[in-house]
């Protein structure tokens, strides 16, 4: 009995793996499209804590009388943290058309490279994307980048202390 049930489990298991069809939703294993969802997730909880900050701001500036010595920093505030939520909408709704470009540019290649026995995800174009998103992240301020020039040359007093002069017992064991 036991060798029955083993013997059906391997071809239950052979049954099952051997089987090639195409995926039915390729995007779930590619790490492009799994990225862009992160950040579309990412930029929607940012924007949700702005909001909720604007609001509490916005509430704080109408509470405030018109005398108030507070009221112009906190109206100022408000203003930049609207503009910081418009932004973040903006973020958003980008990042929302970046991952429907991806899901249809997955489903349009996907089938082909299945005909073509390929591998998918192309480990090329991930590779591509990955370097492509560290340099766009890269710091673009020159001072941090480039090691400063005074970390480079050894200063003055750096270079006297290599080039002392010789002393009187240095020069007499010569």
């Amino acid at each position: 009995m036991e060798h029955i049930r083993f013997v059906f489990l391997i071809t239950l298991f052979l049954l099952a793996t051997s089987c090639d069809r195409p995926l039915a939703e390729p995007e779930k294993v590619d790490p492009i499209y799994s990225d862009l969802e992160n950040e579309v997730r990412n930029a929607q909880s940012a924007l949700d804590t702005e909001k909720k900050a604007y609001l509490d701001a916005k509430k704080r500036s109408e509470e405030l009388t018109p005398r108030d010595p507070n009221r112009k920093r906190t109206v100022f505030e408000v203003y930049e943290l609207e503009k910081k939520v418009k932004r973040l909408e903006e973020k958003v709704l980008y990042q929302e058309l970046l991952v429907k470009k991806r899901l249809e540019y997955v489903k349009q290649v996907y089938p082909k490279r299945y005909q073509q026995k390929l591998a998918w995800p192309d480990q090329a174009e991930v590779q591509l994307y990955q370097t492509n998103k560290r340099l766009n992240r890269a710091s673009r301020n020159w001072s941090e980048r480039v090691p400063k020039l005074q970390d480079r040359i050894k200063s003055a007093s750096d270079v006297a202390k290599d080039t002392e002069k010789p002393t009187a017992e240095s020069s007499a064991a010569h």
